[in-house]
């Protein structure tokens, strides 16, 4: 839809005429002639963008919603919502996960980023849980018991699952 013509239906919404949405308009100080919004309505000429700014701030709707040439304001609903000052927010209730991904523009690489981070933790705790195994059972035959050094090497592992996770967190 044509911006004059969402002039038009915004204009007849808000109750103004041709000449009280003109003298309104306070781009100038006299405002703007009826025949210069009748132009505007027509299609014959369009609002300077100061005009464009003063008529959002008077009929009290979005930029978008004027310039937004996808926008039908013949469909009843949208226009109900630009005038109510809704068109264009989400009305669907986010969860808190699909809330928080949203407002930090969670994409992709991100994830795989993170997905990779997980991985290395995973494999190097069962790494490190191999060789600590291996490590208590040679300290175990050699000594009779089971060393530090073997519980140094089982921690190792989940010391790099915790650091993965807090990294993976602050990137989030």
């Amino acid at each position: 839809m044509k911006l004059n013509e969402k002039i038009s239906i915004l204009r007849k919404a808000r109750g103004f005429t041709q000449e009280g949405l003109g003298l309104n308009l306070s781009t100038k100080e006299y405002g703007v002639s009826r025949q210069t919004v009748s132009e505007w309505e027509k299609g014959s000429s369009e609002p300077k963008l100061e005009n464009v700014r003063a008529l959002a701030k008077l009929l009290q709707v979005s930029y978008d919603a004027l310039l937004d040439e996808e926008l039908d304001l013949n469909n009843p609903e949208y226009l109900r919502q630009v005038l109510d000052g809704t068109y264009g927010k989400t009305s669907e209730v986010l969860s808190k996960d699909s809330y928080f991904i949203s407002k930090k523009n969670f994409n992709i690489p991100l994830l795989v980023f993170s997905i990779l981070l997980v991985a290395i933790a995973v494999v190097t705790i069962a790494i490190s849980s191999g060789k600590a195994e291996t490590f208590f059972a040679l300290a175990k035959e050699k000594n009779g018991d089971e060393s530090v050094m073997g519980q140094a090497l089982n921690n190792r592992g989940y010391i790099w699952l915790v650091i993965t996770l807090i990294g993976g967190l602050i990137l989030l």
